[in-house]
């Protein structure tokens, strides 16, 4: 098991990297699912937008992100 430290993502651009979202779109796609509240990226005054790989792995196998055409 990997420690939190390299688990954690930092920032908007490093979440959109790891799933894959390119370019400003990418980071808009972020803080559409953050504000959605539609995966586990979270935000805490004074440090940021921030996740984890472990969690963030996890939501895209879940059924609600699997076979929808749904657009984070």
């Amino acid at each position: 098991m990997e420690g939190l430290s390299e688990d954690k993502l930092e920032g908007v651009r490093a979440i959109a990297d790891f799933l894959g979202w390119a370019g400003k779109a990418g980071e808009r796609r972020v803080y559409h699912v953050r504000e959605r509240g539609l995966g586990p990226i979270r935000k805490r005054e004074g440090i940021g937008y921030y996740a984890f790989r472990s969690e963030l792995t996890e939501w895209l196998k879940s059924e609600d992100t699997l076979g929808g055409d749904r657009a984070a």
